[in-house]
């Protein structure tokens, strides 16, 4: 009995210490998501490199610049698209598109947007000043990410070993066997998302979809966000497609996107629940609490805090 009183007053703990760290970071620790996403990227990348380079300041170097090289080309291969796709729409009979509008307008019960008064939205100022005040620290916090992660992935050990030093032997554990499980979630959640972005690459490509490459990667983005997903690309694809008359592709997309959402279900549990022994739904559901607590610092502290909890449990018995 005391011994499980014990636990659980460790668990609240924790779990007030985890909701203090996600507000701190939150409100004062912006680039605490581009650390995160980079040092994803970049771990695979290194190792790689440290093979065939013996020096770690050099092998980090080169990883942070071929992921800079590479999202750099990859946004500007969407934009590019992007563009494209606004245009060939405006050189056309915009028909079809007023049928579109339509359809939504009605479905969602929105009114006529012509209702909306652009010359206000135009006029206000305020937005341009906002978004060039946001567009500012993003890249700002971007440059300290790359610097941060830099340092992550050149100095690992020396960074362990001074954790081991600032905490008790015990916690310190603990917390290193947390933050690698934690990096296995991570790699293969990336795994199953680049899966699924082939599958839609396959699937659109078979139905004869305009712009696959786009679309299957824009898919691949979407994946990664909570509460957002590939679903609102599938949507309007499908709608058009039924004003259109084109069921059998409008069917196919149907079929494409459940198919490709049964298999990474199927790979999820496969996968988290044989490297981490938690089952697929207890790290939906702490992802789910975490951005119902912190927003989308939530999202990454929610499992953190689950596997620790684990580990906690695990030393304490």
């Amino acid at each position: 009995m005391k011994n499980l009183i014990n636990k659980v007053s460790i668990a609240f703990i924790v779990f007030i210490v985890f909701i203090v760290l996600g507000i701190t970071i939150q409100y004062y620790f912006t680039p605490f998501i581009y650390i995160i996403i980079l040092y994803i990227l970049a771990m695979p990348i290194f190792n790689f490199f440290k093979k065939i380079i013996p020096n770690d300041n050099l092998s980090g170097a080169l990883t942070l610049i071929l992921i800079n090289l590479t999202l750099f080309f990859i946004i500007f291969y969407l934009g590019s698209e992007l563009f494209d796709i606004v245009k060939e729409i405006l050189s056309k009979d915009l028909t079809n598109m007023d049928k579109f509008k339509e359809f939504i307008l009605k479905f969602l019960k929105e009114g006529d947007v012509s209702s909306i008064d652009f010359d206000i939205i135009i006029k206000n100022k305020d937005w341009l000043q906002k978004g060039a005040k946001i567009t500012t620290e993003n890249i700002v916090s971007y440059v300290f990410s790359n610097i941060f992660v830099y340092f992550l992935l050149t100095d690992l050990e020396y960074i362990k070993e001074s954790i081991k030093v600032i905490l008790p032997k015990s916690f310190s554990k603990t917390f290193i066997n947390t933050i690698n499980k934690y990096k296995n979630i991570i790699f293969i959640e990336g795994f199953l998302v680049l899966i699924t972005t082939i599958e839609y690459l396959l699937g659109f490509i078979i139905l004869g979809i305009p712009k696959s490459l786009f679309l299957s990667l824009l898919c691949g983005i979407l994946d990664l966000l909570p509460y957002v997903g590939t679903i609102i690309v599938f949507i309007p694809l499908i709608i058009y497609n039924i004003i259109l008359k084109e069921y059998f592709i409008a069917i196919g997309l149907v079929l494409l996107y459940i198919l490709a959402q049964i298999i990474r279900e199927i790979l999820e549990t496969k996968y988290v629940g044989k490297n981490l022994e938690l089952h697929p739904l207890l790290v939906l559901l702490s992802i789910y609490l975490g951005l119902k607590f912190l927003g989308i610092i939530g999202f990454v502290l929610g499992p953190l805090y689950v596997l620790f909890l684990k580990e906690i449990n695990y030393n304490t018995t």
